[in-house]
C-alpha cells in the first residue's frame, strides 16, 4: 500500500507509538516534533504530539 507524500510512512508512525506507550515522553518528543515539521498535515503525528505535551504538562 503506498503512503501519500504527505504522510509519514505506517513504520514511522508505529515508531512513535510505541515510544509513547513505553512511556518515552522525551523521545516521544522529539520524534514527534520532527514528523510534525515535515508533515505538518498529519493528524496522527499531531494527535501524539498533542497527547504527549498534555501527559508532561507543556
Amino acid at each position: 500500500m503506498k503512503t501519500p507524500l504527505n504522510q509519514p510512512q505506517p513504520a514511522e508512525l508505529q515508531a512513535l507509538h510505541q515510544l509513547f506507550q513505553a512511556g518515552q515522553a522525551p523521545f516521544t518528543e522529539v520524534r514527534a516534533q520532527t514528523l510534525a515539521a515535515a508533515f505538518p498535515k498529519s493528524l496522527p503525528v499531531l494527535n501524539l504530539l498533542g497527547i504527549n505535551q498534555q501527559g508532561v504538562g507543556t
